[in-house]
């Protein structure tokens, strides 16, 4: 497919979410021929918001110097899909595994027929073809409410781009080696991993938290990956302390975390690290969402050590 002007048609009866675009005719030369996504249009100022690929920074840019990236700017999973119930010839043409292989290096970042690793299937199998491969990915984004907009290359602050599905791997890789090493030296630490966050769980703490920062949410899909396999640590001990200094309120606690007793034990089971020295004990744990929004906001309040993008994921029992 030919590279398109967007300069012809009417910025905002564009599908500018998600687009593909390559900049062009630009005065800063050094942007010229530079690939990005384009967010959305900026009505005040006349330009779309595009995210470079190169340098995982966004620029704004005129109509008239961007153009869709060939063979790529108009196609999305959904539409793909779309097409198939057109007629029997579409849909033979919608089969093409070359073009969904194409499709699924495109946006989603991957170039086996592979599905994405679970609890139940940690080491999937490659499947018949990219675009069953490409079901299955989009029915985990889906699960994460993270739109189709947002599945090429994501451009995390200081780490430049990424892929959703790239992301998705590590942070299951990290969660599954974290819970085997527990099951074999500490299963009691084991046995205090949270169940996953469900999205009205995550949809609460960005409210809470970001609710008008892109950037912010951005930088926070690590976190929700993460929290999709175990929201945190299911520790009673950690909620009696939150409470205490007013982080949460009083009463609050984890749905799965142990009614009674063993508080004291519970001061030994951090996940992260930690060490005992004499009668000095750090033992750092990973917070849960409800905790990491109430713990932020205290610190917030009432210091000026944490920045102003600062997450508090985790922490000693006796921070």
């Amino acid at each position: 497919m030919d590279s398109q002007s967007l300069s012809a048609t009417s910025p905002s009866s564009l599908p500018t979410a998600g687009l593909r675009v390559v900049l062009h005719g630009l005065r800063k030369t050094e942007l010229n021929n530079k690939l990005g996504c384009a967010k959305r249009y900026d009505a005040a100022r006349g330009r779309y918001e595009v995210w470079l690929d190169e340098t995982a920074s966004k620029t704004f840019v005129r109509p008239a110097n961007l153009s869709t990236e060939p063979g790529r700017g108009q196609h999305s999973l959904r539409t793909l899909c779309n097409v198939r119930r057109v007629c029997s010839h579409w849909q033979a043409l919608s089969d093409d595994d070359e073009l969904w292989s194409r499709l699924c290096k495109a946006r989603l970042g991957i170039d086996e027929k592979v599905p994405p690793p679970s609890s139940g299937v940690p080491d999937p199998l490659p499947v018949s073809s990219f675009r069953e491969a490409a079901r299955a990915w989009a029915l985990l984004f889906k699960d994460l409410q993270i739109t189709e907009a947002e599945f090429p290359l994501t451009a995390l602050p200081s780490h430049g781009p990424q892929s959703l599905s790239a992301l998705w791997t590590a942070s299951f890789g990290i969660w599954r080696r974290l819970s085997a090493q527990l099951n074999a030296a500490l299963p009691e630490a084991a046995a205090t991993l949270g169940p996953p966050a469900d999205a009205a769980a995550w949809c609460e703490f960005v409210a809470e938290m970001c609710p008008d920062s892109e950037a912010t949410q951005l930088a926070l899909l690590p976190l929700r990956m993460l929290a999709q396999q175990h929201d945190g640590q299911a520790l009673k001990l950690d909620y009696t302390i939150a409470s205490s200094n007013e982080a949460i309120p009083a009463g609050v606690q984890h749905p799965t975390a142990p009614p009674d007793g063993g508080e004291q034990v519970q001061r030994f089971h951090g996940i992260v690290g930690g060490y005992s020295a004499y009668d000095h004990l750090t033992s750092v744990r990973l917070f849960p969402l409800k905790l990491i929004a109430g713990w932020t906001k205290l610190l917030r309040e009432q210091t000026d050590a944490l920045p102003e993008h600062g997450f508090v994921i985790g922490a000693t029992f006796n921070m």
